[in-house]
């Protein structure tokens, strides 16, 4: 019975340091990655900018279309009663 226990810490160990070690690859590399995605954003935020500008251009040039709001006398007279 001992040497089943043994056997099973031994193999909960060895897991524990697996996951262990794999768990600080893969942190190292989201943070190689972190470091490099600083760039694409300063990108993104320029790109983000000029689009921005360009609405705001084609905001302006835009024509709308005048509301006319007239009401005729008889119109008025339902409104009333």
């Amino acid at each position: 019975m001992k040497k089943i226990a043994r056997i099973i810490t031994f193999v909960l160990i060895a897991g524990t340091v697996a996951a262990g070690i794999y768990y600080y690859f893969k942190s190292r590399e989201d943070d190689e990655d972190f470091e490099d995605s600083d760039n694409d954003v300063s990108d993104d935020l320029d790109e983000f900018l000029k689009n921005e500008e360009k609405e705001a251009d084609n905001a302006a040039k835009r024509e709308y279309v005048p509301l006319k709001f007239e009401n005729s006398s008889e119109e008025q007279a339902t409104a009333a009663e």
